[in-house]
């Protein structure tokens, strides 16, 4: 589960992928640069706490969500409340 999909975050994205692990994403973006790699795709914002929750939720019952990660301040408490 990844919030930002920026080119700084593609490395880890790719490197997820190369894992063979699904990827998950959210950006604020419609289009950001890493949505070319996910497996789920949902626009939102990193500070919409309750839209991360929701999305998580619903991604939880198709897939066993190992870890949400953040590169940015803006993500940070949505990340952290997902991996709860």
């Amino acid at each position: 589960y990844f919030i930002g999909g920026s080119f700084l975050q593609i490395p880890t994205i790719k490197f997820a992928k190369e894992l063979e692990l699904k990827v998950i994403l959210t950006d604020t973006s419609p289009n950001p640069l890493g949505k070319e790699f996910a497996d789920e795709f949902s626009q939102i914002d990193g500070e919409n706490i309750d839209g991360h929750i929701k999305f998580a939720k619903k991604m939880a019952e198709k897939y066993q969500i190992l870890n949400a990660y953040c590169g940015n301040d803006f993500g940070l408490i949505s990340s952290t409340l997902v991996n709860k």
